[in-house]
């Protein structure tokens, strides 16, 4: 459940949280070009750290687990340069869009 004293900034969290959703599904769509892997990846982790951060912030704790569930195998693909386990993310991105959704939706997640 969301902080009521932050509840004010719900309507910001949603528009930068759509901001960083769009970032995320620019990275993804990046990861098509092997000359671009690298980069699409490390735009992807920020986004997702961003995202995850600013979730927790306003007590959106589903959202919040999520990107950190998605931060910690990107660092792992990171590390071991194994960029073809990218694909295995795009479930787990879906959910945060449905979070994300739920939340603007007023559902508390």
């Amino acid at each position: 459940m969301p902080n009521d004293d932050l509840s004010q900034y719900k309507d910001l969290y949603i528009k930068t949280a759509n901001e960083y959703l769009a970032k995320i599904n620019e990275s993804l769509t990046s990861l098509s070009d092997p000359a671009k892997t690298s980069s699409a990846v490390d735009e992807l982790y920020i986004a997702i750290h961003s995202l995850k951060g600013q979730s927790n912030v306003m007590g959106y704790i589903v959202a919040g687990n999520l990107c950190g569930e998605v931060q910690e195998k990107l660092r792992i693909i990171k590390d071991s340069k194994n960029y073809d386990e990218v694909e295995s993310l795009r479930e787990p991105i879906e959910k945060i869009k449905l979070a994300i959704a739920d939340i603007e939706m007023g559902k508390t997640v």
